[in-house]
C-alpha cells in the first residue's frame, strides 16, 4: 500500500469514526440509566456470576482493553431498553469471564448511559480476534429482546466498517450470534468460509461435541505419488480452507494392495497433515471454527492409538 493509499484509508476511517460518533451522540436523549432497584443488581449478579463467558483472547488482554470491550457492550444494550435486564445479565458473565472482578452490574449499567461518544475512537486500533468476538457480543446483545432494532444494527455496522471488517467477515460473525442465540450451531456447516481466520476465535462458545463430530482422520502412504495427467487441482495442504471433496493429495496405485484415486477432503473445513516416524503421514479435516491445539492434542492420540 502506498502513501496515497494509506492516506485514504486514514480518511475513510476518520470519515466512519465521526459518524459513529454523531449516531451515538443523537441517541442520546433515549438513553437513559435503567429503573432497576439495588436488589435486581445483586441478583443479576448472583445469576450471572456462577456462569462466566469465556474469552480467552479478551482473558489475555490489558485492564484498558477489558473495559473498553465491556463499556462498548454497556453502549449496545443502552440504545434500546427492552430486556435490559437480560443484557446486564450477559454483559456482566462477559465481564467476570475476562476477570474484571472490580465491576459490579450497576457500574456497567452507568457506563453505557453515561459513556461519551468520542470513546469510540480509542476502540480503532482493536485488532483479531477481539473485534469478531465483540461485534459477535454486540449481535447476541441486539438480538436478545428478539429483532434487533434498526439503531442497534446501524451502530454495530459502521463500528465493523471501522474496525475494517469484510462481509464475508460479517456473515460469519451474524450467524455465529444467531447460533449462540438458538444454541443450535448446524448453520455454520452452509457458511462459505475461504480463509482460515476463525480457528479458535469462538473456543468455548460453540459445543466441543459439535466440533468433535465434524473432525475426520485417515492415514495414508507416504509414497502417494502424483498424476501426470490430472487436470484437477490440488490445493495446498496444510492448515488452508478446504471443501468436502477438495483433491488434497493427487495419487495413484501403489502395487496391487496400495492406494488408488486422490485423497479427497471429508468435510469442509480446514486440512492438516502430519508425518508419523514410518511411511505414512496422518491426514485430518477439522471445522473451521475448532481450536488447533485441541486438534493437534487430539490428532496426537490417534496416532498413538493406531500405532499400537
Amino acid at each position: 500500500m502506498n502513501i496515497s493509499e494509506i492516506q485514504a484509508e486514514l480518511r475513510k476511517i476518520g470519515g466512519q469514526l465521526q459518524r459513529l460518533e454523531q449516531e451515538l451522540e443523537d441517541l442520546k436523549p433515549n438513553r437513559k440509566t435503567p429503573d432497576l432497584n439495588s436488589d435486581n443488581y445483586v441478583k443479576i449478579e448472583r445469576m450471572a456470576g456462577s456462569s462466566p463467558i469465556i474469552n480467552s483472547a479478551l482473558e489475555r488482554s490489558s485492564g484498558i482493553v477489558k473495559k473498553r470491550y465491556v463499556q462498548f457492550l454497556s453502549v449496545i444494550a443502552s440504545i434500546k431498553k427492552d430486556d435490559i435486564a437480560k443484557k446486564l445479565m450477559y454483559i456482566y458473565r462477559v465481564a467476570i469471564g475476562a476477570k474484571l472482578w472490580d465491576l459490579g452490574v450497576k457500574e456497567i449499567a452507568a457506563m453505557g448511559y453515561s459513556t461519551q461518544p468520542s470513546f469510540i475512537g480509542e476502540m480503532a486500533d482493536l485488532g483479531e480476534p477481539l473485534k469478531y468476538t465483540l461485534l459477535t457480543d454486540s449481535l447476541i446483545l441486539a438480538g436478545i429482546s428478539g429483532k434487533p432494532d434498526d439503531e442497534e444494527i446501524k451502530v454495530i455496522s459502521d463500528f465493523a466498517g471501522m474496525l475494517k471488517c469484510t462481509a464475508e467477515d460479517m456473515a460469519v460473525i451474524s450467524t455465529v450470534a444467531g447460533c449462540i442465540l438458538k444454541d443450535n450451531f448446524d448453520s455454520l456447516d452452509e457458511i462459505n468460509i475461504t480463509q482460515n481466520k476463525w480457528t479458535g476465535v469462538f473456543s468455548r462458545r460453540i459445543p466441543q461435541e459439535w466440533l468433535l463430530n465434524r473432525r475426520t482422520s485417515t492415514f495414508v502412504n507416504k509414497q502417494y505419488k502424483p498424476y501426470t495427467n490430472s487436470k484437477s487441482k490440488e490445493v495446498n495442504p496444510n492448515q488452508l480452507a478446504v471443501k468436502n471433496g477438495d483433491i488434497v493429495k493427487k495419487g495413484q496405485r501403489l502395487g496391487n494392495n496400495g492406494v488408488s484415486g486422490d485423497l479427497l477432503a471429508k468435510e469442509n473445513g480446514i486440512f492438516y497433515k502430519k508425518d508419523t516416524p514410518d511411511s505414512y503421514f496422518y491426514a485430518y479435516t477439522y471445522n473451521y471454527f475448532d481450536d488447533f491445539d485441541d486438534v493437534y492434542k487430539w490428532g496426537q492420540r490417534k496416532i498413538e492409538e493406531a500405532m499400537k
